[in-house]
């Protein structure tokens, strides 16, 4: 376990996600995680944390001019030296969100608004894979008076930033992707992209949904759900090559049980996951994967009541197993939510935790694997 940075004049804090520059031997790893954070007023601001080796330290972060809430998802740093983040921002309570992008250079970040489709009344960046400091796919989904779900993908190519146009499943009412991951670059470039999509407007069923770009184009490829379960969606994906990736998710038992699928460079097929015994609720929230046989899995579970507890789960290029994590200390509740691995043995996963029942004040944690 080890404890996130301590904020001044904030309420709560939260982080959603963590990437880890590639490293190796015996150097100590440059990571940031990212989330975001409530001030005493109310106002939600981006929040990053650096990972140098010797714990964690807040960055400065730039926000958005005038907006009320503006918060960071997810982030992907292909070198120490350059990273991408990704979330939303709204400058009113009753105006549209929009992209949020941040940059690191090496030495500051810098924020921008994201392009976003003509007419979108909300849009959304889930995730972001980086195969290189000018090349990045960032997903997630907008509404609009013609949908209620659509998915996005945006694309950063040299220093500019572009819409990319996707499929959308057959029969779908919402689309939403959650993941994303690359491997190889410019023209040999293989990202796939992963989510769910609902048949109704009331988003149930749903179902998972994986779509890949390859020689320059997006196609929707078919993916597994649990036991033909209608409520299946992933929520993570990691590529250790093109032709072997891993996904995470859950499905609908009760209230949820962990889920996952494998690609071998020809079709999808559902992995056997694992849940802890007893569980009532179990759900994988994000995978990286450093090998075909080397990934790791968090999330969070429930034995029944208020109170879930981290999930960690490994993958040994056979089957999934689920491993001891430590729980912070007087928490009532705590989540992982994202995962950075550089090697086998070198891995930081980041979430959220509550010291009070009621929800109040929550605050982000990490812990480090080595």
């Amino acid at each position: 376990m080890v404890p996130s940075a301590k904020l001044a004049q904030t309420g709560q804090s939260y982080f959603d996600a963590v990437s880890c520059a590639p490293s190796s031997g015996t150097k100590p790893l440059t990571c940031f995680a990212v989330g975001s954070r409530v001030t005493l007023t109310g106002v939600i601001r981006p929040l990053i944390d650096r990972w140098t080796g010797g714990g964690w330290k807040v960055v400065t972060a730039p926000f958005t001019a005038h907006a009320i809430a503006s918060s960071l998802v997810a982030v992907s740093c292909p070198s120490a030296k350059s990273c991408v983040a990704v979330g939303n921002a709204r400058s009113t309570a009753t105006s549209p969100s929009v992209p949020l992008i941040a940059r690191w250079n090496g030495s500051k970040w810098s924020f921008a608004t994201g392009p976003h489709p003509k007419g979108a009344t909300g849009t959304y960046l889930n995730g972001i894979s980086c195969p290189g400091p000018t090349a990045c796919i960032a997903v997630g989904n907008y509404s609009s008076s013609q949908t209620l779900g659509a998915p996005l993908a945006v694309r950063l190519n040299g220093g500019k930033w572009s819409l990319v146009k996707l499929p959308q499943p057959g029969r779908s009412a919402a689309t939403t992707l959650s993941g994303v991951s690359c491997t190889g670059a410019g023209k040999a470039a293989v990202c796939w992209a992963v989510g769910s999509y609902a048949t109704e407007p009331e988003r149930e069923p749903f179902y998972t949904v994986t779509e890949r770009l390859a020689h320059g184009k997006w196609t929707l490829v078919p993916s597994p759900n649990f036991n033909k379960s209608h409520y299946s969606a992933f929520t993570s994906v990691s590529c250790a090559s093109p032709k072997s990736c891993l996904a995470a998710g859950y499905w609908r038992h009760g209230t949820g049980a962990t889920f996952g699928a494998r690609w071998n460079g020809k079709r999808w097929t559902a992995v056997r996951t694992r849940n802890p015994r007893g569980f009532v609720f179990s759900h994988l929230a994000g995978i990286s994967c450093t090998s075909a046989t080397r990934c790791l899995a968090i999330g969070t579970y429930s034995m029944g009541g208020p109170k879930s507890l981290t999930l960690v789960e490994l993958w040994n290029g056979r089957a999934w197993q689920v491993q001891s994590s430590p729980q912070p200390r007087k928490s009532t509740s705590s989540a992982l939510l994202g995962v950075s691995c550089t090697s086998g043995t070198r891995c930081l996963a980041v979430g959220t935790y509550r010291v009070n029942k009621f929800g109040n004040p929550a605050a982000g944690f990490g812990q480090h694997r080595s």
